[in-house]
């Protein structure tokens, strides 16, 4: 897959305004998250459930402000990699509030586990009945003769833009991940050349939520790679 960027090891996108999202896989990354990557200036988003992923909108600087479509996205997102998934809902709230809100320091006497956190002051904003949705592709950029392949998932209203094949999945069905995987895995391996030498079903596994639908498999027109490696 050739050199990856810092923000690789997690989950991320990129927004229809051309913020870098970040997202924890587990506990664990939503803790590295939180304390290294999370700025004060950053909005930090998350569903209003137990066992979410912690999202963070990258922004650039003190002054800069993440839009509307910027916020929905990013809670898209947290949604959709929730326990609202595999628990079958179709939508679900979400708040966000600026990074310089968010700590691990617990009150006194109290404990964090990992992946925990505290939120001081008030909730910045609220984002209702967010529908749960999702994007999985794979991106083909070429760098000297040679094809770099990326898994990468997003909303769906902008996958497109950052990858060439994907697929769009929502919560529901009764097939399993595994099973749902499959189709998706062998769907991507038809269009693009040496894909199974890259990624392995297991990836497509961790990217799927929980047992899903799938709207359909489209063809994307994704941004140059220059661009998004530029985002902070």
């Amino acid at each position: 897959m050739g050199a990856r960027e810092w923000f690789e090891r997690f989950r991320w996108f990129v927004t229809s305004g051309g913020r870098l999202v970040i997202a924890g896989r587990d506990a664990t990354q939503n803790e590295v998250i939180v304390r290294h990557y999370l700025r004060p200036w950053d909005v930090f988003v998350h569903a209003d459930i137990p066992g979410a992923a912690a999202v963070v909108i990258r922004l650039a600087g003190p002054s800069d402000v993440a839009s509307d479509d910027d916020v929905y996205e990013a809670a898209q997102y947290a949604v959709s990699y929730s326990r609202a998934w595999v628990m079958g809902l179709s939508v679900l709230d979400v708040f966000y509030v600026r990074g310089e809100q968010v700590t691990k320091k617990a009150p006194s006497g109290e404990y964090l586990g990992k992946g925990s956190f505290m939120i001081y002051g008030t909730r910045g904003g609220w984002v209702r009945n967010v529908e749960l949705g999702l994007g999985i592709g794979v991106r083909v950029d070429h760098l000297d003769d040679v094809s770099l392949l990326r898994l990468i998932t997003a909303p769906p209203r902008v996958i497109g833009s950052l990858v060439n094949y994907y697929a769009v999945l929502r919560p529901g069905g009764s097939r399993d991940r595994v099973e749902l995987s499959k189709e998706i895995y062998n769907a991507f391996r038809a269009r693009v050349p040496g894909f199974v030498k890259v990624i392995n079903l297991s990836n497509v596994v961790d990217a799927v939520p929980g047992p899903s639908i799938i709207d359909g498999f489209y063809e994307g027109n994704p941004v140059p790679w220059d661009k998004i490696r530029e985002l902070k």
